[in-house]
């Protein structure tokens, strides 16, 4: 039984004792889990057919995105099996529950499949292809092959280990048609046949090449001399490599051919999809242009239009005829594919072989008409299409444009027509309009034998026309207005009579503002104020009506239509300004200010914002007395605004009865709205006294923290500096005692300035920061510096550089010592020693108590690694 590749396996033949194994604990594997496998779903595994060689699994046919339907498989099969006499079998089946998809799931069910079928009625025992393949769940194109031949195509060479093989019929076209960018199931079933017809086909033929004869009989003396036996064996030695070095050869041609032939296949493919590609793009040109004909258009085509027509059908027909042929080609370089040495023609044919259409190599051009000589048929795919396409878009814009002329003029016609319906003077246009005409029928003439030179035509009058247009539909617009613009001024100018004939009752929210009664009375009505005047509207748009209609008398249409226009704005206003008024006087009726009245506002003046502003005063006053005038002198100037505002208040709240009084509606509600923003500064203003006093006792709170600290912060800067404190520490020191200083003097006067004091002790705690790292600094480098001391003095460095060295770390001035103590600090001083020449490391001379290897030695200008035999030996 053969299996094919891990990934598309074939497989191997396994001997009678691992087949009884394994079916032993398969059994026992099922007995154990038969209550669990029960309910699992194993992978589909048909029973024979005789009059079926395909067999697809129902979940293959039911996939999501990838749905196997072979609607011809069963044929071609059945054509390509016939080539050779065999029979080919094959089961597309869905992974199932019993599959493990890190192995060969086929081979399996290839294995159970044969047992099943192999007694049936009908089944081909002796010259089979059984080929199986589980695609893997979840994905459209993954899956894993196996494949099996009968007794007779096992002695033809096809074995397991050919299908195992990479340049066998199953890897061939795994790497042909699944491995590729467009995997196709079909093509790949397909190619394995194609390549076992192939590989039976050769072996055929090497079965009829002649066999050498045999050696001859003839006597002889009967006794071999010893120089000839020397001579034979030579000759056989001799014969014996020429015939090793010419099975290499032949072998490496054969390998050679093998693959180009691969490529081929390859290289075919892509060809053909491309083909059949283009043949669909050719399918979705406009079939009615192609044909030259639209159902229902009584157009009599001649002249450029039928040229042009004529031109697309016969390029489309050329097209259609290469594309049969170059499908011809192609299946003669397949063909090639099929001989020993066919590589070369193959290629031959696909890179320069071209098929004649119309007297022309690779059909026309559309445009100019003349011979495109397309030389391969990769260009000739992607090229001819597309020029085609490109012509019968181009072909159908200029018929739609056509059919729009005929529209537009339709349009036209229909337009004058209604004009004329509406009684309107149509005299001042009669001039244009009948020059207009002789062009358009001429134009019309055109377009019914010719529509593509038509079109020319109707663009040199469509300005004409357009212009003319545009001027009956002014008149149009203007004569459909008038009556409803006539109708909106008389609604106008009956809403303003009405109003003025009777009395209204004017009902300001209080009896008295100041000295000014202002109780509850009835008068009549103005309908009129300062920036609205409805008669004025009236007015205009009476004057525009009237004009609008003499200008459409005369034929003036586009300046009849802009005055009916400005009638209707004229009126628009009208209505507008007067729901504005009526709704200023409700504002100021109601007070405008959420559910409070304009009295709300004013006795606000009378008893609120006076006790306020006293309390404002009073906080400022005391303010005064602890802070510096600089600090709230903002506040001043805010008191004087807040005293005026009240003044203002009152004086737009006396205002507003005023204009109310005298039916000035919008000009009262522009003062209470005046007002109330009057009263609202006022009202803010303590609230920004308070604000200003608790930031300013914030500025006191927090320079208050420092002056606390002041005398342990004195304490700290003044006393005696520790040993390795560095010059810019000392500095740091210095300046943050300076910083402190100022603080104390500005915190110190009767009524200090407290931004400067609350700044100044922001410096003095920022600079306390700086000199508190400093500080840590200095005694990392101290504790260093000290380290390297006890080093120098462990190796014998002299007394009065060590105490050189000492008062240098001392005095902050750790960049020196490196340089006192060269040559005796841990690491430097080992190194130059063993650097020199012959010297050896003795064991114990190491650090960390390890030493060089027995016997070794740092001779030689080597150097022990690491500074030292620490760790390990010697280097070198």
């Amino acid at each position: 039984m053969e299996r094919i590749c891990p990934q598309y396996e074939g497989g191997h033949q396994m001997s009678r004792w691992i087949k009884v194994i394994l079916t032993t604990m398969v059994a026992v594997v099922f007995c154990s889990l038969s209550s669990g496998s029960a309910m699992a779903a194993g992978t589909y595994r048909p029973g024979f057919d005789r009059n079926k060689v395909v067999y697809v699994d129902p979940q293959s046919s039911a996939h999501p995105t990838r749905p196997i339907v072979f609607s011809d498989l069963e044929k071609k099969l059945k054509e390509k099996a016939e080539q050779q006499g065999i029979t080919v079998y094959v089961v597309f089946a869905e992974q199932g529950d019993d599959a493990d998809s890190n192995k060969n799931m086929a081979l399996p069910v290839l294995i159970d499949i044969k047992k099943a079928w192999w007694n049936e009625p009908g089944f081909d025992r002796d010259r089979h292809l059984l080929i199986v393949h589980v695609r893997q769940k979840g994905t459209e194109f993954k899956g894993k092959t196996a494949a099996e031949a009968g007794p007779a195509l096992k002695k033809m060479g096809l074995t397991g280990n050919r299908f195992d093989s990479m340049q066998g019929p199953v890897m061939r076209a795994v790497y042909e048609h699944m491995k590729v960018s467009q995997p196709d199931h079909e093509r790949f079933i397909l190619a394995v046949v194609d390549h076992v017809n192939e590989e039976i086909a050769g072996y055929k033929e090497s079965q009829n090449q002649p066999s050498p004869s045999s050696p001859g009989t003839g006597g002889g003396s009967g006794q071999s001399s010893g120089g000839g036996a020397l001579i034979a064996i030579l000759i056989v030695f001799v014969l014996g490599a020429a015939v090793l070095g010419l099975v290499a050869i032949v072998s490496t041609v054969f390998s050679n051919e093998q693959e180009r032939k691969s490529k081929g296949r390859r290289e075919i493919d892509v060809l053909e999809r491309e083909l059949e590609q283009a043949k669909s793009e050719l399918k979705k040109l406009d079939p009615e242009l192609v044909a030259g004909v639209r159902p229902g258009d009584a157009i009599a085509k001649t002249g450029t239009t039928k040229d042009q027509l004529s031109a697309l059908r016969a390029q489309y027909a050329d097209q259609q005829t290469a594309f049969a042929l170059w499908g011809e080609q192609l299946q003669k370089a397949e063909q090639s594919l099929s001989s020993w040495f066919g590589s070369g023609e193959a290629a031959r044919m696909i890179a320069t072989g071209h098929v004649t259409v119309g007297g022309a190599e690779g059909g026309r051009n559309f445009v100019t008409g003349q011979p495109v000589t397309v030389p391969t048929l990769r260009d000739y795919v992607k090229n001819g299409v597309g020029r085609l396409k490109q012509a019968n878009a181009t072909l159908a814009e200029k018929l739609s444009a056509a059919q729009a002329c005929e529209r537009s003029l339709a349009e036209h016609q229909a337009r004058k027509e209604k004009y004329l319906a509406e009684a309107l003077n149509f005299e001042p246009f009669k001039s244009a309009d009948d020059n207009l005409a002789g062009r358009l029928a001429a134009c019309q003439a055109k377009l019914a034998a010719d529509p593509i030179a038509g079109v020319v035509e109707y663009a040199a009058i469509l300005d004409a026309m357009n212009w003319l247009g545009d001027r009956l539909e002014a008149g149009l617009r203007a004569s459909k207005l008038l009556p409803d613009a006539g109708a909106q001024l008389a609604a106008l100018r009956k809403v303003v009579d009405e109003r003025r004939s009777g009395q209204i009752v004017l009902s300001y929210p209080g009896a008295v503002v100041g000295d000014l009664d202002v109780s509850v009375r009835s008068v009549s009505a103005t309908v009129r104020e300062d920036g609205f005047d409805p008669d004025l509207h009236i007015r205009l748009a009476g004057d525009r009506l009237k004009e609008g209609r003499a200008a459409l008398k005369a034929g003036r249409t586009a300046e009849a239509d802009q005055l009916v226009n400005q009638a209707v704005e004229q009126c628009e206003l009208g209505k507008q300004g007067l729901a504005d008024y009526d709704n200023a006087r409700q504002a100021v009726e109601k007070g405008g200010l959420s559910d409070e009245a304009v009295l709300g506002l004013e006795s606000k003046l009378d008893a609120y914002l006076p006790g306020e502003l006293k309390l404002a005063d009073r906080d400022l006053e005391a303010l005064k007395g602890r802070f510096i005038h600089e600090s709230f002198d903002d506040l001043d100037k805010g008191y004087e605004q807040a005293i005026r505002a009240t003044v203002d208040a009152g004086q737009q709240l006396r205002q507003c009865a005023q204009f109310y009084l005298e039916q000035r509606f919008k000009a009262a509600e522009r003062s209470l709205q005046r007002a109330r923003q009057f009263v609202q500064t006022a009202a803010a203003y303590r609230m920004t006294v308070v604000q200003k006093s608790t930031e300013l006792q914030g500025l006191v709170n927090r320079v208050a923290k420092t002056r606390e600290a002041e005398s342990a912060l004195r304490e700290q800067l003044t006393k005696a500096q520790p040993k390795g404190t560095s010059e810019a520490t000392k500095q740091q020191r210095v300046a943050a005692l300076v910083l402190l200083d100022a603080f104390a003097t500005v915190v110190s006067r009767d009524k200090p300035d407290w931004r400067s004091a609350a700044s100044q002790a922001d410096r003095v705690d920022a600079a306390l920061v700086q000199l508190g790292v400093s500080m840590e600094a200095d005694k990392k480098s101290y504790d260093a510096a000290q380290k390297k001391l006890d080093d120098a003095r462990r190796h014998g460095c002299p007394k009065d550089k060590l105490a050189a060295a000492e008062s240098s770390a001392d005095g902050g001035n750790f960049s020196a010592i490196d340089g006192m103590l060269v040559g005796y600090i841990a690491g430097s001083y080992l190194s130059s020693r063993s650097s020199d020449s012959g010297s050896g490391c003795s064991s114990g001379s190491g650090s960390s108590g390890s030493s060089c290897s027995s016997g070794s030695s740092c001779g030689g200008g080597s150097s022990c690694g690491g500074g030292g035999c620490g760790g390990g030996g010697c280097g070198g």
